[in-house]
């Protein structure tokens, strides 16, 4: 007798095939879950044409039923990139969800699951907080050292200044609480974020790794660097913002080639940082031997890292 799988309805405004940040653990997470349970998603628009030539590509085992929407032009028009994403989300989560409650009484699902963006202080369905609600991973419990801070731009400087505030404000949040509450389980990105969970509710919570990465072939990986290259290859990948520590990852970098002449470092990625983070390059004189490579594909990341003998995270 086949025994019935549990269903769940996760909500992944993030959520995309090879890419790699938010969106990433967005793609992996839902891959995963389909293995264990059925699941309908709920993500962008935006999304579908990548995913359904992925999925064209990489038929999956068991169904994954996307379910996709946009805001109307007229309510999105404003929106370029990462520019006016808090409100394109804050409007985006008010207007599925419709989809949610007709989807998940459609099909009798009664698990609803905010997977992104799992930021503690961003919405989530007015409907699905209402079934048995499982949220996160989360995180907004974390702030950077002034020691560090200090050296950021003014713009990251107050935009650190805000996010200590926010935290500090956070029990008095009515839509965190009301989140805490409902919730039948909280899953944490980090220790201090489960410590930022009202205590009442802190026994629903927990701290689980957003982490989420394609598991890759040892072939894949195996040295294909020219013979004859004998420098010490660092390879690091991340959006280039100040509360990263890309530049301490440089100036570590700058002492530790001073004592070896064969290291080299390439940065992966783009973000508000990169212009700071170029003349610290330049001030340190280390412009021959760290390069700010920007964001590159996916293919031409797992390229770069099969000729690097290590990859640092700062």
């Amino acid at each position: 007798m086949t025994q019935t799988r549990i269903k769940i309805f996760v909500s992944a405004y993030a959520c995309e095939p090879d890419l790699g940040s938010e969106i990433g653990v967005g793609w992996h997470w839902v891959l995963e879950m389909s293995k264990y349970f059925d699941i309908w998603v709920l993500t962008r628009q935006s999304n579908q044409k990548t995913i359904e030539d992925w999925l064209e590509v990489n038929p999956q085992p068991n169904t994954i039923r996307f379910v996709y929407y946009d805001l109307p032009e007229k309510l999105r028009f404003w929106k370029k990139g990462l520019r006016g994403v808090r409100l394109y989300y804050l409007l985006w989560q008010r207007l599925t969800n419709k989809i949610v409650r007709h989807t998940m009484e459609q099909n009798g699902i009664e698990i609803y699951h905010l997977l992104t963006y799992g930021n503690a202080l961003w919405p989530a369905s007015h409907y699905g907080q209402q079934r048995f609600f499982i949220w996160g991973p989360i995180g907004t419990g974390d702030t950077i050292p002034w020691e560090f801070a200090r050296h950021y731009s003014f713009r990251d400087r107050v935009v650190e200044e805000m996010r200590r505030f926010l935290v500090r404000v956070l029990p008095l949040n009515p839509g965190f609480r009301a989140r805490c509450r409902k919730a039948a389980l909280i899953l944490c990105k980090t220790e201090n974020t489960r410590q930022s969970i009202p205590e009442k509710y802190r026994h629903k919570a927990m701290t689980f790794s957003d982490v989420a990465v394609e598991v890759s072939s040892k072939q894949e990986f195996e040295n294909i660097r020219q013979f004859g290259d004998t420098c010490i290859r660092y390879l690091s990948v991340g959006r280039l913002d100040a509360w990263r520590g890309f530049d301490l990852l440089i100036q570590a970098f700058a002492l530790a080639h001073n004592q070896n002449q064969n290291l080299r470092l390439e940065i992966l990625g783009h973000g508000n940082d990169h212009e700071r983070l170029k003349d610290l390059i330049d001030r340190l004189g280390m412009a021959d031997v760290i390069s700010l490579e920007g964001q590159v594909s996916l293919e031409e990341y797992r390229l770069k890292m099969t000729v690097s003998d290590v990859v640092v995270n700062p």
